[in-house]
């Protein structure tokens, strides 16, 4: 430091710190864009997340019709189940428009769990031709549509994991264990739809649908810990609905007995969809929040990175400020000094010091103007004595 000039000096004493400081700031506002790209990324995720259970629940509906369909060798449901797979087809242009315009925003393992989805979903022609023909029993019809809803519950999860945000996992989280539930709940209506028919219980059927009974409640209660209370207010509300209390009542004629059972299948099937239409209303609050709740991260997110940006631009302008004002007020003037000291040196005695800067710039003007005063009175003394000073004259006496 001794090595220095004060120029060089004052200027790392006031760039340093204020570059330390712009510096920090600008590293604070990468990791507000850091942020802003992950709400970015939760705000593809509700997207899709939305798309995905919406097609779900288009094709658990095309699951119960073409079980229906087939458990009445093709005298029910025909029209209900080709309707059925025209609104299939609308969620599923959805699902692979969007997944193919955000593949390369994911990462590996959550496009393999997609691609598990979308390639069963490319199978559903063909297992619309042999329903149509009759050419497939119903347990596997059921079975691929199934397996074809827990690739799509599965793609879905891989999305859940994804939430980086702690104040929505709880909600997508919810919103996975309530689409789970429904999911039983749709696979249940297509269960005893085909039960129903033919008016009796397969072997292992009864326990399987049992189970299926057992695990919405499993789900629902993880919903009901997870999800925010007013969605949990509003599921009590729907169903508290009579629908559901007549769904309840046929899943107990058919718990007591194998067969025998006295109700059609078309009643079971219609019923049981008011319940899973009041489910899909549950769900679409639950998709709401989660889109409305990715959306505010977004905004946030996004507004911070901003007042990060501008506050380390700011820090870098008063560096820059800083540094221009120690040139015109301090260095400046320190050198208009050393100028003047200069030409005192060279033998100009009318110089006058300038007397800007900062106070003490200004008295050590003020002093040098009154030392080069005093030594042109001396000279001036000196010159009027013959060149002599008193001190010699005394001398000279002696």
């Amino acid at each position: 430091m001794s090595r220095l000039g004060i120029r060089a000096l004052l200027l790392t004493l006031v760039a340093v710190p204020s570059a330390v400081a712009a510096t920090l700031s600008f590293e604070r506002a990468y990791e507000r864009s850091t942020a802003a790209d992950q709400a970015q990324t939760l705000s593809r995720m509700a997207r899709l997340a939305v798309v995905i259970g919406d097609l779900l629940h288009e094709t658990q509906k095309e699951r119960g019709s073409s079980s229906v369909f087939l458990s009445s060798s093709g005298t029910k449901f025909k029209d209900e189940m080709n309707a059925q797979r025209r609104l299939t087809d609308q969620g599923r242009i959805r699902f692979t428009e969007l997944l193919e315009s955000q593949r390369a925003m994911w990462s590996p393992h959550v496009i393999a769990n997609l691609e598990l989805a979308n390639s069963s979903l490319r199978d559903i022609e063909s297992r619309r031709r042999q329903i149509a023909a009759m050419e497939i029993a119903p347990a596997e019809e059921m079975a691929y549509y199934t397996e074809l809803n827990e690739r799509l519950l599965d793609s879905l999860g891989s999305l859940v994991a994804n939430t980086v945000d702690v104040s929505l996992r709880a909600t997508t989280t919810a919103y996975l264990y309530f689409l789970y539930a429904k999911e039983r709940t749709g696979l249940e209506r297509a269960q005893l739809s085909n039960v129903f028919g033919t008016d009796r219980f397969a072997p292992g059927q009864l326990a399987f649908v049992a189970g299926l009974i057992a695990s919405q409640g499993a789900f629902l209660n993880i919903f009901n810990k997870l999800a925010p209370p007013d969605v949990v207010a509003f599921f009590d509300k729907q169903m508290s609905n009579p629908a559901v209390g007549e769904v309840e009542n046929m899943e107990k004629i058919a718990m007591a007995k194998t067969t025998g059972f006295g109700i059609d299948s078309a009643v079971w099937f219609g019923t049981m969809t008011k319940k899973i239409n009041l489910l899909k209303s549950v769900e679409d609050a639950l998709a709401a929040g989660i889109r409305d709740g990715s959306a505010r991260i977004n905004d946030d997110a996004r507004r911070a990175m901003a007042a990060a940006f501008v506050l380390a631009f700011a820090l870098l302008m008063v560096a820059v400020g800083a540094t221009l004002v120690l040139v015109f007020k301090v260095l400046r003037p320190l050198q208009g000094l050393r100028r003047t000291v200069d030409l005192v040196a060279s033998g100009d005695w009318t110089v006058h010091f300038p007397t800007q800067g900062p106070r003490e710039l200004r008295d050590l003007g003020r002093s040098l103007q009154h030392m080069v005063e005093a030594i042109k009175i001396n000279r001036m003394m000196q010159s009027q004595s013959g060149g002599r000073s008193v001190g010699s004259r005394l001398s000279l006496n002696r």
